[in-house]
Parts: C-alpha cells; structure tokens; sequence
C-alpha cells in the first residue's frame, strides 16, 4: 500500500444505519401442529395487519418495537471502516494510506 502525506486518527462508535424491528409474536397465537404454508399465511396477514396500524394509528400494544443502530469505527479522513498495517514501525489506514496518530479523534 502506498503511504500518503498526512496524519488520520479513529472516530469511534460511529452511527452509519438505524432499523427498527417489530416483533409480532404477541399478534401470533400457537396452533399444535400447524403447518409451515398456514404459519407463513397468519405471518403475512399479522404483517399486512400491522402496516394498517402504522397508516391509521391504532393502538397495537402487543406489538414491540426495538431501535437497532449499526455503529463502526471509521478512519477520521477517508471515513472508511477502520483498517491499519504497519510499515516501518508505524501505522497507517488500510484505504487511504495516511499515518495514523496515536489519539483518537471525536466524532462531529
């Protein structure tokens, strides 16, 4: 890899994507040898049931939500998953080849 002129630090824990889950087990009763074909078609109806309730707004208490955030470690110059090697005796970031200081940088 080629090194380049500059220096770049570790932006930790930064949030690069959110999802929210539902779980809709509450909404699904169990049927003792149900098949696969007639769970799948309470699955898609209880799904088809909640996107009605995100349209009108009832109330849905069975449903839990979770938030789901992805955070990475990030070079501070070329915002790329954090990756080094070391030549010489120094590091440097695995995409843009800039040296990297030993502190790490706050995210903005």
């Amino acid at each position: 890899m080629e090194t380049k002129l500059g220096f770049c630090t570790k932006l930790k824990d930064v949030l690069v994507d959110v999802t929210v889950e539902a779980d809709l087990s509450g909404m699904m009763y169990y049927i003792p040898d149900e098949s696969p074909e007639n769970k799948a078609i309470r699955t898609v109806k209880a799904i088809g049931d909640f996107e009605d309730f995100l349209r009108d707004h009832r109330s849905q208490d069975l449903v839990q939500l979770s938030i789901v955030k992805q955070t990475m470690n990030m070079c501070s110059n070329c915002k790329e998953v954090w990756d080094t090697y070391e030549e010489d005796g120094h590091d440097y970031c695995g995409y843009c080849g800039f040296e990297v200081q030993v502190k790490e940088a706050k995210r903005d």
